[in-house]
């Protein structure tokens, strides 16, 4: 009697590539960052990689470290919002980041941190005068 052994080849599936590509990222990223920083942003914008994450159905995730120096996920508001812990006043709208045309970012400035900001702002440019070298 002659016995036959057979291998089989495990071929990953998409979505297994697709967790080992983001486990890399992540290692890399942690290893990288453990140094000063308390908060990091992690976006794929790869086509056809959002959705990657079926936890918030999104590529993009946000970390902060706690008080014990471990990074932490952070959380999207309901609104799809990231409130940096960092940058105080700071917000993204998660969804900027997968429009076809991007926003505006003069826009997107002002309604980050708000009109009054804007005009107090620009009334201090006006104040100063014509800078060399930038537009009037």
């Amino acid at each position: 009697m002659t016995l036959v052994r057979a291998s089989v080849r495990h071929v990953p599936t998409e979505a297994e590539r697709m967790r080992n590509d983001e486990r890399g990222m992540m290692n890399s990223a942690f290893r990288i960052l453990r140094s000063a920083f308390r908060e990091y942003w992690l976006i794929d914008s790869r086509p056809g990689r959002r959705g990657a994450d079926t936890s918030t159905g999104l590529s993009a995730s946000f970390w902060v470290r706690d008080a014990q120096g471990r990074f932490q996920a952070a959380d999207v508001d309901e609104e799809g919002v990231y409130r940096s812990t960092v940058l105080p006043g700071f917000w993204l709208r998660v969804d900027w980041l997968w429009q076809e045309e991007l926003p505006d970012p003069l826009l997107t400035f002002a309604e980050i941190v708000g009109p009054s900001r804007v005009m107090e702002a620009l009334r201090e440019l006006v104040a100063r005068g014509p800078q060399t070298g930038r537009e009037a």
